[in-house]
């Protein structure tokens, strides 16, 4: 197992594989924190790779940056987050087509510590499905230099729907890229580097933010949506651990002032249980309701 170091930047935290303290390596991996079993990918990167995490409450393009700042000639480098359809999730930031050229100036920071044909490995989900995809694959090649490699689809666990067959897609490659993770990781790894298809559910009229909270004391995160009906909708969550589709109760509606537009939760009573403040708009007031609901409760009150 490697030994982690912690190497630290002002106000970010990177870890690095004991590997990149003895030798210029030539294969990088990014690993987000924000992905499922975080632990467990990290852990299952080839010895020979050097391994950093992003830090997921900071700008993870910024961070890949200085990374990269003090690397030369780097053949391959992994990019392993979530992703979806022209999107790479890295640390606090999205990167995608609408905001790529906003970066112009750390990714050519990346082509200056990449070799003439090195490969950029992206493992996120969905990240070339599409023509979001292509677009965006398109444009990060343009921009580093770099031969990408993506998923169309899940990658991940089988039984989630997910495999680890990257292709080379910019430019066509018959040839698979050697992937970053031991073999044992790929067969191990429980989850998928992606976000399930949404589900959504009914609210009042016009939500316009959404706050969550506990409200029947279950351990369950619910939310609490204000709308612009003069209502706010309580909607308890009902899933079940593991489960691979959300669900919660039907709302139920609570009357607060005119046109609310944002919710906050404190215990304003000091009983232990989570009550609403509703800001209102058009009747230049807040309104507070009392959690009178018990737990495990299906229904709040």
């Amino acid at each position: 197992m490697k030994t982690l170091t912690q190497i630290n930047y002002p106000k970010q935290t990177y870890w690095q594989s004991d590997v990149a303290a003895s030798q210029k390596p030539t294969e990088i991996a990014i690993v987000d924190s924000a992905i499922p079993d975080f632990e467990s990918l990290h852990q299952g990167i080839k010895p020979s790779i050097a391994t950093y995490s992003l830090d997921n409450q900071t700008d993870g393009v910024e961070q890949i940056a200085k990374i990269l700042a003090k690397q030369a000639n780097i053949q391959t480098l992994h990019i392993i987050s979530h992703g979806s359809p022209g999107t790479l999730y890295l640390g606090a930031t999205e990167l995608n087509n609408s905001n790529i050229e906003n970066y112009r100036q750390q990714l050519q920071q990346w082509r200056r510590a990449l070799s003439d044909r090195a490969n950029i490995i992206l493992y996120g989900c969905n990240a070339a499905s599409g023509e979001a995809g292509r677009q965006f694959l398109t444009q990060l090649h343009q921009l580093t230099g770099a031969n990408i490699a993506a998923n169309e689809g899940p990658t991940g666990n089988r039984v989630l729907g997910g495999t680890w067959d990257i292709p080379q897609l910019i430019p066509p490659s018959p040839h698979k890229p050697k992937l970053a993770l031991t073999e044992t990781a790929l067969k191990t790894y429980s989850g998928v580097l992606g976000f399930a298809t949404q589900v959504t559910f009914a609210t009042g009229t016009y939500p316009s933010s959404v706050s969550i909270g506990d409200f029947n004391g279950d351990g369950k995160p619910d939310l609490a949506v204000p709308n612009r009906d003069s209502t706010a909708s309580i909607l308890l969550n009902t899933t079940t651990t593991g489960a691979a589709t959300p669900t919660f109760a039907t709302q139920v509606t609570f009357t607060a002032g005119t046109t609310p537009l944002s919710t906050s939760i404190g215990d304003f009573n000091g009983d232990g249980k989570p009550d609403l403040a509703v800001a209102n708009d058009f009747s230049n007031d807040a309104s507070i309701l009392l959690n009178t609901t018990t737990t495990g409760a299906t229904t709040p009150t």
